[in-house]
């Protein structure tokens, strides 16, 4: 189910749209809210909810490199 909540996004992204994963489980409180917000059986367990949506802007990609964190044949 992850795979496909990624394919899902990166879909949205090709496709010009915004979109974000929000995780459901295994949060208890998630789960049983989005069971009765949906009328889900006991036995559907819902992973996330994915929302999409054309983005009001556009960031920069963040600068994560960190020369620091890489480390040759040793710790």
């Amino acid at each position: 189910c992850s795979a496909a909540v990624q394919n899902l996004l990166v879909a949205a992204h090709a496709s010009g749209l915004g979109a974000v994963w929000l995780g459901i489980y295994p949060r208890a409180e998630r789960v049983a809210r989005l069971r009765e917000l949906f009328a889900l059986p006991e036995h559907i367990i819902p992973l996330a909810v994915i929302s999409i949506g054309y983005p009001a802007e556009i960031p920069a990609p963040a600068e994560r490199f960190d020369p620091d964190r890489i480390h040759f044949d040793k710790w």
